[in-house]
């Protein structure tokens, strides 16, 4: 009976050092799984933005891939263009008589103003600002835009104030601004 409880003691301590060795391993697993888990989640984090950024740059290259094509297109193109330019003296004489004229055209009562030619930018050619007052009917105002689109200048409309009490079916004042491209 001594050797069988020595036996089943021997056996009690195996089973308890078997069981803390499992614990310190099950422990130090857990340890392992969140050190390297929460490694893991910043290097995921990263990796995502790394593919953002790559993904933005490869849209930024693509894109300025397409100006630069645009930019030799245009560059054959820009002599044409701006022999079409009117230059600044026949737009003060022509523009005036042609915009008055779409306005009797489409029963409007107009008065036109031109100000002084601007100077090409950047981003415009050189150009002749105007103003408009209008006086009719919103289909005769429409009708004018119509026409005022297929004038042979090549206009910008900038603002456009629609004013009248019942809309644009009944009587209405109608200012609109623009500029004319011009050659300088």
């Amino acid at each position: 009976m001594a050797l069988k409880v020595k036996i089943f003691q021997t056996i009690e301590k195996n089973l308890l050092f078997v069981m803390i060795r499992t614990a310190v391993i099950l422990i130090l697993a857990l340890l392992a799984v969140v050190f390297f888990g929460s490694g893991i989640k910043k290097l995921n984090v990263e990796l995502i933005e790394k593919r953002s950024r790559l993904a933005s740059t490869t849209n930024l290259i693509d894109n300025l891939v397409s100006l630069r094509s645009d930019e030799k297109k245009a560059e054959i193109i820009l002599p044409t263009l701006s022999a079409t330019l009117p230059d600044a003296d026949d737009v003060v004489i022509r523009t005036v008589g042609d915009l008055e004229n779409l306005a009797v055209k489409n029963t409007l009562k107009s008065a036109v103003t031109l100000e002084a030619a601007s100077s090409a930018t950047e981003t415009e050619p050189a150009g002749v600002n105007f103003k408009i007052a209008l006086s009719g009917t919103g289909p005769a105002f429409l009708n004018y835009l119509k026409d005022l689109e297929n004038l042979s200048y090549f206009i910008k409309l900038i603002n456009i104030d629609l004013r009248g009490p019942g809309g644009l079916i009944n009587p209405a004042e109608i200012n609109f601004a623009g500029k004319i491209y011009i050659k300088k």
